[in-house]
């Protein structure tokens, strides 16, 4: 005579399959939604970079930089601002790390920065807790 599985049990195992599938739908949309971007070049042919707050993680600042763009035939001006990003890793572990511009040799890079011990990263800026 086979057992039945106790109903509670079902729906036991249905929930925790429910939960399971949610995170990894949230774990895949943050995942493109904030990708990891670390010690990148933004524009490596820029012709100009003006850093606001001198790469200082615990200053909320940011870039101006500009490139020529032959297809427009014209310089072409871009900001990019400090912010946090949200990193998920591994899942479902996360924490929130300072995307910092910096200019250097007058190029514009960015960088992934986790905030020291005991501070956050608020509003773009590592803020002490």
């Amino acid at each position: 005579m086979k057992r039945k599985i106790s109903t509670k049990k079902n729906v036991h195992r249905k929930v925790v399959l429910i939960l399971i599938f949610i995170g990894l739908v949230f774990g895949i949309y943050f995942m493109f939604k904030y990708p990891v971007i670390t010690g990148n070049t933004i524009m490596a042919n820029s012709s100009s970079c003006k850093d606001t707050d001198d790469g200082n993680i615990y200053i909320k600042g940011n870039i101006t930089y500009s490139y020529f763009d032959s297809s427009l035939n014209k310089e072409i001006m871009k900001i990019a601002v400090d912010s946090c990003v949200l990193i998920i890793y591994p899942f479902p572990t996360f924490s929130f790390y300072l995307k910092e511009f910096y200019c250097l040799d007058d190029i514009a890079y960015n960088e992934l920065v986790k905030c020291p011990t005991g501070y956050a990263c608020k509003k773009g800026a590592c803020i002490k807790n």
